[in-house]
């Protein structure tokens, strides 16, 4: 973060008389024949700079503007690469959800980080034109044009030194694996039955190996002078058996599809080990078999909010600067609103009231400046009584329960009637998963019609039909919650199940 070279960061530590902060501002200080001068009054400005506002600034401000306007992620993105991208990202997520839930503090950021394990789940494909070395484990889930596998030779499980004598029997304890001439009958029997296990994991690991080309898969393998063919019992060994076994039947039953091509034995090995090639296989170079693809509807993503337009909606535009700082203001109270019903359920009741007030005034001081969206002290008061109200409904006791769910990502694939695919991918703003049944709620921040509109029933019947996907024995119930009257809609079933009809009857005309 300092941008220094390893060759500046010698010359600034070796020898120096006191610590690296110390020499630091000493060599920035440095006459101006100083080769490395500009360097060092750069780093000190940019850690100064951090050292002055880490205890001013919220946790998110102060990262924010460390990595963007003082040349930190750039610094990082340099030095580390693209990788560096997915941590950054995290950490700037996880000061969002501490700042949600906690008093605005760097050192009580740090120590919440301390007291969890953070995992980030990476998302590996489209990575570009690049090679990954992964582990089999490592590679769970992914998917990639072509996939060597250069280590299929191998003996599947190594016995012998201390750790690999260590055995554990059903019950869990340690057991000690003797050599074959002082086994007891019980120890051989458990020895057999740890020996199954790594075979049936071997079998696991090699079954996610094959499946993770999408072209091209090819199987390698590498023979020792002394080894005149693959291990008994290695990846390769079952790979060749598993082709010998398909014959001229269908080989995607043994492998995932795409190309297959197996290893020629080195070029210096001998007659013995030419013999381990295998015969030709005759479906090899055959032409897979064309199936039918699913049309999908516009050939692309639906979300359930779009369907309450029977056009892609338009960013509205003002026709005076009054009713443009109204369309701002309206939109940033739905952002507030629904911010506050996602994060207060988390903090404890009788700390809502404050942690509402400090989430509203930092974003306050965050803006600061910005007068078409400047928040008065009164327009925070009743957002936070309106947002309270909403949750101390009684009848929406089990939507803001533990158990409920908040911001809820839902993705899937409605049949229509003509045979194509409705693709739908949302969020719906609250769901709570019950014994006899589920309720999903969507939040609306305006002023209440007079009865629910018919383009609100589009959206939650879509909503309803994913989630009637993952919940078929259940029924789904759907509620409009308005919260500046605490008004709570719920929505008739067979009005829901008309408006999924006109929608994948084609009646209803999408975006």
């Amino acid at each position: 973060l300092g941008g220094i070279s390893e060759e500046q960061l010698f010359a600034l530590a070796h020898g120096r008389k006191a610590d690296l902060w110390r020499a630091l501002n000493a060599h920035s200080a440095a006459d101006a024949t100083s080769a490395h001068r500009t360097a060092y009054e750069s780093a000190l400005a940019r850690l100064s700079w951090l050292r002055r506002h880490i205890h001013r600034l919220p946790v998110y401000e102060l990262l924010a503007q460390f990595l963007a306007a003082q040349g930190a992620h750039k610094l990082l993105h340099s030095r580390l690469g693209p990788e560096i991208d997915d941590p950054i990202n995290e950490l700037l997520r996880l000061a969002l959800v501490y700042e949600a839930r906690h008093a605005a503090s760097a050192q009580g950021f740090v120590h919440w980080l301390r007291q969890g394990q953070q995992e980030i789940k990476r998302d590996m494909e489209g990575r570009g034109a690049a090679v990954r070395i992964m582990t089999v484990h490592g590679a769970k889930g992914l998917e990639a044009p072509i996939v060597f596998l250069p280590d299929t030779c191998r003996a599947p499980v190594k016995q012998g030194g201390a750790v690999d004598r260590l055995q554990f029997n059903e019950q869990g304890l340690p057991l000690w694996r003797a050599a074959k001439i002082l086994r007891d009958p019980y120890s051989a029997a458990q020895i057999e039955r740890q020996n199954k296990l790594a075979a049936q994991e071997e079998r696991r690991l090699l079954y996610v190996a094959l499946t993770r080309a999408r072209d091209r898969l090819y199987i390698a393998g590498w023979l020792g002078k002394r080894d005149p063919q693959p291990a008994e019992g290695s990846w390769y060994q079952m790979i060749d058996a598993a082709l010998d076994n398909a014959g001229d039947g269908n080989a995607t039953d043994i492998l995932a599809g795409g190309e297959v091509a197996l290893p020629r034995p080195d070029e210096e090995s001998d007659a013995a080990q030419e013999a381990v090639l295998p015969a030709p296989r005759t479906w090899l170079m055959r032409t897979p078999a064309k199936t039918d693809q699913p049309r999908y509807y516009g050939d692309k993503l639906f979300s359930p909010s779009s369907l309450m337009h029977d056009t892609p909606p338009q960013i509205a535009l003002a026709a005076t600067p009054a009713q443009d700082e109204a369309l701002k203001r309206a939109a940033q109270r739905g952002t507030i609103m629904h911010k506050l019903l996602e994060s207060l359920p988390h903090v404890p009741e009788a700390q809502r009231t404050q942690a509402a007030h400090d989430y509203l005034a930092r974003m306050a001081a965050a803006q600061a400046g910005a007068s078409a969206l400047a928040l008065s002290a009164q327009d925070r008061q009743a957002m936070i009584d309106e947002a309270l109200a909403v949750m101390q409904d009684a009848e929406l006791a089990d939507l803001f329960a533990p158990h409920a769910l908040a911001e809820v990502p839902l993705a899937g694939v409605l049949p229509m009637d003509d045979g194509q695919k409705l693709a739908l991918s949302g969020q719906i703003d609250r769901m709570v998963v019950r014994a006899e049944d589920v309720q999903l709620v969507d939040f609306k921040t305006g002023q209440p019609p007079s009865t629910p509109q018919n383009r609100y029933v589009l959206q939650m019947a879509a909503y309803r039909a994913l989630v009637q996907q993952l919940y078929s024995d259940k029924a789904v119930h759907c509620l409009l919650v308005w919260t500046q009257t605490g008004r709570i809609d719920r929505l008739d079933a067979h009005e829901l199940d008309g408006a999924l009809a006109a929608i994948l009857s084609g009646e209803k005309q999408l975006p």
